[in-house]
Formats: C-alpha cells, structure tokens, sequence
C-alpha cells in the first residue's frame, strides 16, 4: 500500500541530506531532523510529539473522518497499515504527558524558542542559507517546477540547484576580489550590454526598460544572497 510522503517535509538548511516538517513551527536543528542514524536522537525518537496534521502516534492525534480530501485519505491508509490493534493501544497511537511533564516541557520549549531567536541574529550562515533557498525555490518556479517537497523529483531538483548555489556561495568567499565590492557603475553598463546581446535595442523604449530592470533585479537578488558569479572586470579599482 502507497503511503504518500509527509507534504510538509523541507530540507534542512542546516545539515545536508536531512529533512524536516516545514509545517509544525519546531525549527531546523538536528533534534528535530526526521532522519537519522541508530546513534542520533532524531525528532520522532522524542516520547510526546504535536503535529499540525493531527496523525497517530502524536499527542493531538485525531482519527480519521469521511471527508473526500488528500489529507484524511493519506491518514485512513496509515491508520490501516498499523492495524486496529494499534490504535486501541493509547499509549501507543496518543501518549499524553503528567502534568509535571507538560509544564517542564513548556519550560523547555520557551528557552529553546528564546535560544532560536538569539541564534538567529548572530548566524549570517543560516540567514544567507535561508536567501539561497528561496532564491532556489523561485528559480525553480521560473522552470515551471513548482514547490512541492513531498515530490522526489522536486527534492531532487532542489538539490542539484542548490548544491550549485552553495558552490558559488563558497566560491565567492574565497575569492579576495569580493573585499572591493562591485562597481555599480561598471554593472550597470554590464548588464545593458547582456540586454543587447539577447537582440534588444537600446532606444530609451519601454521593452528595453523593462528587460533591463527585470536584469537588475535578478543580479542583485544573486549578489545579495552571494551567489552571482562576478566577472573581474566588475569589481572596484
């Protein structure tokens, strides 16, 4: 029987090759990692879980209805591969927390939160990883490939591009070159000459315009989440 993959899973931008449920708000950091080996402590290992789906073996879980829609079709099949003898066993299908659980729990959540958010501003990596994958995203889209993790040939996707990103990110850093900056004078005529070359006509109209400035926009995206492969010649004396 075909279980379809969880539609919330996104690829961690923090480790590579593991996963994540991009939809329950737990963040991106190894304990909440969907996969791992025998030695990691991954996030469905944790005793007591939420999930925004409300699936067995959660907490909040909630069984199935009849409504025609993907999401209870996909719980109805996973609720008929553990078997009733499964989901007549509570503290195996909806293990709830004690009290004294619950508020450590809390305790625990709030500083984890807080610890989140101090990271966050002291990470330049993980903000720059967070622009590469939604350049990667919207770069796919212009392909005509939307977004869809659950999709093995989107993941797949995503991962060629984004290996090819991250090169470049990397390429650029170690390029002595980046101290300069880039001359915006010197980008400007640059990119006017890459509208010509594509056949347009530099007569002040509006198509020529409107390519130039959908150009600029690009390139500086690219420059900003440093994955824009500067020629030399673009750099400041």
């Amino acid at each position: 029987m075909l279980i379809q993959n969880l539609p919330g899973l996104r690829p961690s931008e923090v480790s590579m090759g593991k996963f994540i449920c991009g939809e329950c708000g737990c963040g991106d950091k190894p304990s909440v990692f969907l996969n791992g080996d025998e030695q990691e402590y991954t996030k469905l290992d944790h005793p007591y879980l939420s999930c925004p789906r409300k699936m067995p073996g959660f907490t909040d879980y909630v069984p199935s209805t009849n409504e025609n829609n993907i999401q209870e079709q996909r719980k109805k099949i996973i609720e008929n591969v553990l078997g009733s003898e499964v989901l007549e066993n509570k503290n195996l299908i909806k293990p709830e927390m004690s009290d004294e659980e619950k508020e450590e729990s809390r305790k625990k959540s709030q500083e984890d939160y807080e610890k989140r958010q101090s990271n966050k501003k002291d990470c330049p990596d993980c903000q720059q990883k967070s622009r590469v994958r939604q350049l990667v995203i919207k770069e796919l889209e212009k392909q005509g490939i939307k977004e869809d993790f659950s999709s093995d040939e989107y993941q797949l996707k995503f991962q060629e591009l984004w290996n090819i990103k991250m090169k470049q990110v990397q390429k650029n850093k170690n390029n002595p070159q980046q101290k300069k900056g880039i001359d915006p004078e010197k980008l400007k005529e640059y990119l006017k000459e890459k509208i010509i070359s594509r056949g347009f006509i530099d007569d002040g109209g509006e198509d020529f315009h409107q390519a130039y400035q959908n150009l600029w926009k690009e390139t500086i995206e690219s420059i900003q989440t440093g994955t824009y492969d500067t020629p030399d010649e673009l750099f400041a004396d």
